[in-house]
């Protein structure tokens, strides 16, 4: 009986060594498996890196993700940035099974949940390991089925220009990971920044070129404008098109204007309508407010002005208003100067957070240069239009004065090549008469309903230049429409 006892005990025992060696040997090779796992997930990574340095940025971060999220069987694998050191931290891209949890496209990082494991992860810059359940990062996220979604591996990444991020994997209960000191996750962390500095310098390499390119073809084209509208439009078409702007515009206001009160939309183009901007320039509560301050901002500190909108609320308000405007993210402005000064502002808004880098700064600055340039061109080429055919009337006044013997048909040819040498609408020659009214001699006119007194009778104001300009014999000018 003992010895029967002592055999069962002896296979019991060798049972459970035999059980606990299994089970020691299926915990490593699990290791072993998720530990192959990763390093496949990083190689697939480093190709799609390495092949996406000049590709958008948010496409390469979710194949990213995607491929975190495949390789490791994660429910929910995220990617977010913190651009400044704020409260907010944004979701750049969500991948996995579940990743539905994630119920909005940014996440509080600030003092009040200094104990969640993000702002741990990003403060200390070391990999931390947490039940997602009493995790107060995720306190607003629809998390309700704690097998699937039981804790979180967060890995900090820290770009050279200080932008800080996380990777953060959600794991089942239960599943096996790579230990969080293993330096796998610091060569992930240390590839993905590097991927975010190399992707700048190529990005701002191919973009300085492309922005040189854009500005020899927008001189050769203003050489052909004869209307400052038409170079609006020119340049607003190449910001859209080959700048990647979201949407540009340009605002105006009358001169005298020292409340900005008649700021209008000149031209728009891109992913904003006319309407939807035209509305926005006029609306008393919101958008002329938020002009008057974008205008004085460029009067008195002479400097460009560049907001992120989630932090403006006005701009805020107007995003929210806006169905087209839900994915722009920041805006800039531009002064584009006249003969008397700053006379209107380019508006440009797009969807990158990053979007106003230096060398865009740079290629905006020559953009509003070449437009200053067209606008002198075009006024100078008018002033030389000008003189031209007011020489040439001169010229057409003295043959009518050579060829004709009578002086009624010589006044009514002076004043009809007046109006036909286009500087003119109307003309006539006329003298006052001591009833307080004139006496035409001779008249013509460009429009049908004429614009020159057809009788005698004319206003006192009228008569009063007639009568000055007669006795003197000197010019006397009145503006029309001050009249």
């Amino acid at each position: 009986m003992l010895r029967t006892l002592t055999i069962i005990l002896v296979v019991i025992l060798g049972l459970w060594l035999t059980y606990r060696t299994y089970q020691k040997s299926r915990k490593a090779t699990n290791q072993l498996l998720v530990q192959s796992n990763l390093q496949w997930a990083m190689l697939e990574i480093g190709r799609i890196l390495g092949d996406s340095l000049t590709s958008p940025l948010l496409p390469t971060i979710r194949q990213v993700a995607d491929i975190l999220a495949r390789r490791l069987d994660a429910p929910v694998v995220w990617v977010g940035v913190q651009k400044r050191p704020d409260t907010l931290l944004s979701l750049l891209a969500v991948a996995g099974a579940r990743q539905e949890v994630a119920v909005s496209s940014t996440l509080n990082v600030g003092a009040d949940v200094s104990e969640g494991s993000v702002v741990q992860a990003i403060h200390s810059g070391a990999v931390q390991f947490q039940p997602i359940r009493g995790d107060v990062t995720y306190r607003d996220w629809q998390i309700r089925d704690e097998r699937q979604l039981d804790a979180s591996l967060t890995i900090p990444f820290r770009s050279l220009e200080g932008e800080k991020g996380v990777i953060v994997i959600f794991l089942p209960r239960g599943a096996a990971y790579v230990s969080i000191n293993h330096n796998l996750w610091t060569r992930l962390a240390d590839d993905f920044a590097v991927f975010l500095e190399r992707r700048k310098n190529a990005v701002d390499v191919r973009r300085i070129s492309g922005y040189q390119l854009a500005i020899v073809d927008l001189l050769r084209d203003m050489l052909a404008v004869t209307h400052l509208s038409s170079a609006y439009e020119l340049a607003l078409s190449l910001l859209t098109s080959r700048a990647e702007a979201r949407s540009a515009w340009i605002v105006e206001w009358e001169e005298e204007d020292a409340t900005f009160s008649s700021c209008r939309m000149v031209v728009v183009r891109g992913n904003g309508s006319e309407d939807m901007v035209r509305n926005w320039c006029a609306d008393e509560n919101a958008g002329l407010p938020w002009l008057r301050e974008v205008i004085l901002n460029m009067k008195q500190h002479e400097r460009v002005y560049i907001q992120e909108i989630r932090e403006h609320a006005l701009l805020s308000l107007w995003r929210d208003r806006e169905p087209a405007m839900a994915q722009w993210s920041m805006v800039g402005a531009w002064p584009l100067y006249g003969e008397k000064g700053l006379k209107a502002i380019l508006f440009i808004a797009s969807t990158d957070p990053a979007y106003f880098s230096s060398s865009l700064q740079i290629f905006l600055h020559q953009v509003t240069e070449i437009l200053h340039i067209a606008d002198q061109q075009i006024r100078n080429a008018a002033e030389i239009r000008r003189r031209t055919l007011l020489y040439q009337a001169l010229l057409d006044e003295a043959d009518a004065v050579l060829k004709l013997r009578a002086e009624l048909p010589l006044l009514e040819e002076t004043c009809k090549r007046l109006v036909e040498s286009g500087l003119f609408i109307s003309a006539w020659l006329g003298r006052p008469v001591e009833s307080g009214s004139q006496e035409v001699l001779a008249s013509a006119t460009s429009y049908d309903s004429g614009h020159f007194p057809s009788g005698h009778a004319i206003t006192e104001l009228d008569y009063r230049l007639l009568r000055a300009a007669w006795q003197t014999g000197q010019l006397v000018l009145q503006d029309v429409e001050s009249v």
